[in-house]
């Protein structure tokens, strides 16, 4: 059964901004104002019922994007028939669930769905991070009983998704994107989970991820495709963004937060110029720390292109350092 959804839809408004039409201006109020309905409703939730209270948002909307697409079941083979008997199911739960609500699922359109689900996703997976970073060891400086590095690079990977899906689905511009992302890290129940737990850096990250794309969206003109990595492409080999082009030709992206300077500066690590001076960056970072980590991150995605190229791919890979 379909249960409760945690969010009420706002009325569909409109509004102008300077400097944009009224049609750009009133789809970014679109936009945000499902995003504010999903999050209102966390709001004094303890994590676990928040995920709970997500899940069902995702569930609800996965039911409404997968209508029936046979009208006559009983002639399907048996397989097939139960299948479609479970999505007609799930998708008529779904509409009375928000019919009780007083809504009309005829007036939901699939890109507010496609909204809701992105985001509920990527709240999700940084809710289950949270849950798992201890913030008592976390002050005390204590190790914590469990990784929390893939948690971490998923929740990282489903906003990053989240920002671009919205980007090529509705054609923002940057400082609609980045609106975007300060009405939803403002937000005091998710800036609550993270913050106190040494992960106030993590919006941070994801802005960097944002700005990235968007810088090399523009300089790609359109031309190939891009995509998120896996879990283990960041985690093991430190990439962050992939682009291909229509005949096989890979880049991989690692991108860094760029504390030095205000311009965004992209080196290629796979010559031995560009690397170079990528090093010499690192040697203007204060942090022994921060220079350890992105040296290792450096030696990881070298050794992955290395891999790729090997198995016979074109490949290179890329830092590519923002401002944020």
């Amino acid at each position: 059964m379909v249960a409760e959804t945690a969010f009420t839809l706002p009325a569909f408004q409109t509004a102008t901004s300077a400097g944009h039409s009224p049609e750009t201006a009133m789809l970014h109020r679109q936009v945000s104002n499902l995003c504010d309905a999903v999050l209102a409703g966390l709001n004094n939730l303890p994590l676990h019922r928040g995920v709970d209270k997500l899940s069902q948002n995702i569930e609800l909307c996965r039911a409404l994007m997968n209508p029936p697409k046979e009208k006559n079941i009983s002639s399907l083979p048996t397989k097939q028939r139960i299948a479609e008997e479970r999505r007609t199911k799930k998708y008529t739960q779904a509409r009375v669930t928000l019919q009780r609500q007083g809504l009309n699922p005829e007036e939901i359109s699939h890109n507010e769905l496609l909204i809701i689900v992105e985001l509920s996703e990527a709240i999700t997976s940084t809710y289950r991070l949270c849950e798992a970073v201890d913030p008592k060891l976390e002050r005390e400086g204590g190790r914590q009983e469990i990784s929390t590095e893939n948690l971490g690079a998923k929740a990282n990977i489903e906003f990053a998704d989240f920002f671009i899906k919205i980007h090529q689905q509705f054609d923002l511009g940057q400082d609609e994107l980045e609106g975007l992302f300060v009405n939803i890290f403002k937000n005091y129940d998710l800036k609550k989970a993270y913050q106190g737990r040494a992960m106030e850096n993590f919006p941070i990250g994801i802005l960097a991820a944002l700005r990235a794309y968007l810088y090399l969206y523009e300089q790609k003109k359109g031309q190939g495709t891009f995509k998120l990595p896996t879990v283990e492409q960041d985690t093991l080999h430190a990439v962050d963004l992939i682009w291909e082009d229509e005949e096989g030709k890979i880049e991989c992206y690692e991108i860094k937060s760029n504390p030095v300077t205000d311009e965004v500066e992209l080196f290629n690590i796979t010559a031995p110029e560009g690397a170079g001076k990528f090093q010499a960056l690192l040697h203007k970072f204060r942090n022994p720390q921060a220079i350890k980590s992105r040296k290792s991150a450096l030696e990881r995605i070298q050794n992955y292109i290395s891999q790729l190229v090997r198995e016979g791919r074109q490949a290179e890979g890329f830092a590519l350092m923002v401002p944020v």
